[in-house]
């Protein structure tokens, strides 16, 4: 299994190579084979976003952004960027997502939508915003459909689920704008913060209109139907405290979210019901990354699956504890826990090792507590996380002032 981790740290990237079932905070369960490999450059200034893109015009390519360069290099040489393109407009880029129709997407908060396609040998970097994207508040959630080309939506806080094509928001024009849900019981206003999007029903034509899942600052989950509501169909109330990220299961009805309170938890669309929770991590997670293998698979017992549902998935989640947690999505158990020593701010799944994953797993899946009485005296980080808890409090006020804010 392979997962590449940006974190804070001045080397920036971290290349970590580990079986399933490795569990560094455990002696007896840390794995030979685990590589952690940190690659070092020289940057002027933070790489804020990364996304793997399995298939361009020159193979395999990990990209990165910053606040002013796109960068591109090869999964076998993450020392140097092997291309760097120069951005004509500075933002703070928080997302960078790659499309099935070989698109990067790159969303800023001051409303700069960076976009190219690396099916193209010359890769060319275009640079798109309007007046829509730019608020006072900025924009703080980005999503491009990952099959209908140039199709893309948008929100943050008091800005309401925007979707639009690059074309429309060239020129202003928007398919969908959602509607604020109706007053409180007070007959006050509720606030808008969204904070993540995910398209649902993603094979469906566009004329019969879009399902959009969203999550808040706020704690809620929306559903909305474009052809049906401005307003969502679906309202839920998830979490007590702000979700800060939102990612689809093994069903377009099961979605995975995390919460600022280290809560990554189930959510059914068609129900509104909360499901089980993925258990372990001991700080707000801040990153989510999902991984999945589609169509038939040779466990399933209907060979005529549709190819475009996930047959098998794993979650990949880094958080404020600075420990890379993989799980099973089926059956939400822990199958990797690695102290990474740096604040992880993305994770990109470049071999998720479906074949051994499956049936990996390890204890302390559990409680903090639970995991912390296992783990021993040496906790949950085990004796690498002692040797390095003076350097971790360094830093702590600064982890902990980069908490999303909750609801007051």
């Amino acid at each position: 299994m392979r997962v590449i981790a940006l974190t804070d740290s001045s080397c920036g990237l971290k290349d970590v190579t580990f079986e399933p079932g490795t569990d560094t905070s455990v002696k007896s369960k840390t794995d030979s084979t685990l590589q952690i490999t940190k690659h070092e450059y020289a940057l002027t200034e933070p790489v804020t976003a990364a996304a793997y893109a399995p298939v361009t015009a020159y193979g395999p390519r990990l990209a990165v952004i910053t606040a002013s360069t796109f960068q591109l290099f090869t999964l076998d040489q993450l020392d140097q960027p092997e291309r760097v393109f120069h951005l004509t407009t500075k933002d703070t880029y928080f997302t960078l997502q790659y499309t099935q129709y070989q698109y990067l997407f790159a969303c800023g908060s001051n409303g700069t939508i960076v976009h190219s396609d690396v099916s193209n040998e010359d890769i060319p970097i275009k640079e798109s915003s309007s007046n829509r994207t730019k608020s006072r508040h900025g924009l703080s959630a980005f999503r491009a459909h990952p099959v209908q080309q140039r199709v893309i939506a948008y929100g943050g806080k008091e800005t309401e689920l925007t979707l639009t094509t690059i074309e429309g928001l060239e020129s202003g024009v928007s398919r969908f704008k959602a509607k604020n849900v109706k007053n409180d019981e007070l007959d006050l206003r509720v606030p808008v913060w969204v904070s993540d999007i995910q398209f649902l029903d993603i094979n469906r034509p566009a004329s019969e209109g879009y399902r959009i899942a969203i999550s808040t600052r706020y704690g809620q989950i929306r559903i909305y139907e474009t052809n049906v509501s401005r307003r969502p169909i679906r309202d839920v109330e998830a979490s007590e405290y702000p979700i800060v990220a939102l990612t689809i299961g093994l069903a377009d009805d099961y979605l995975i979210f995390s919460n600022a309170q280290a809560e990554t938890c189930m959510f059914n669309a068609a129900t509104g019901q909360i499901g089980g929770k993925f258990r372990g991590a001991s700080g707000s997670t801040l990153t989510l990354e999902s991984g999945y293998v589609y169509g038939t698979d040779s466990d399933t017992e209907d060979s005529r699956r549709d190819k475009s549902v996930p047959v098998r998935g794993i979650i990949a989640t880094g958080s404020l504890d600075r420990v890379l947690r993989v799980y099973n999505v089926e059956t939400r158990s822990k199958i990797a826990h690695i102290y990474l020593n740096s604040r992880i701010i993305s994770l990109c799944i470049i071999d998720p090792d479906f074949s051994k994953s499956a049936e990996a797993t390890i204890e302390g899946t559990g409680s903090p507590e639970q995991d912390k009485d296992e783990h021993g005296e040496h906790g949950e980080h085990g004796e690498q996380g002692e040797q390095d808890e003076q350097e971790a409090n360094d830093s702590d006020d600064e982890l902990w002032n980069s908490i999303p804010e909750s609801r007051t």
